[in-house]
């Protein structure tokens, strides 16, 4: 086994490794990784607190939420669902926000009587992110 390290590598860069042995009866052919991209320092960052969810309409729920308060933090993601669970949800939007700030986004062209579920994340600039925030919810109106 050969190891070696690649200095000077620039993060969020995509590259291919290609090795090859030789000996005393030649070379072997290439051998060609799949595209690998460069990550930064794997970090663990704090979760964002559940936001707030308020239905306006009966077709419009707006959001607020508000970002960690770590220097690291880089992004806010939100995210919608029908169901309690994060897992299955869809990102309704992201916004850059360092730390502590409030963002303000909304859901519209729902159906009255609409139940949604709202999630965030934090990330930072290398792309680690936290992991979800407790849920809000708001019901349209009829």
């Amino acid at each position: 086994m050969f190891s070696a390290s690649i200095p000077w590598v620039e993060v969020g860069a995509e590259y291919q490794i290609r090795v090859r042995t030789t000996g005393l009866y030649g070379a072997s052919d290439w051998a060609v990784s799949d595209l690998i991209v460069a990550r930064g320092p794997y970090e663990t960052l704090a979760t964002p607190t559940a936001p707030l969810a308020t239905a306006v309409s009966a077709s419009r729920i707006n959001i607020t939420a508000t970002q960690v308060s770590d220097y690291r933090v880089r992004k806010l993601w939100i995210y919608a669902n029908s169901i309690d669970s994060p897992l299955t949800a869809s990102l309704l939007d992201d916004r850059s926000a360092g730390a502590s700030v409030t963002v303000t986004t909304a859901e519209t062209g729902l159906a009255a009587d609409t139940t949604r579920y709202y999630f965030t994340r934090a990330s930072d600039q290398w792309g680690n992110l936290s992991d979800f925030s407790a849920s809000a919810s708001a019901t349209t109106t009829s």
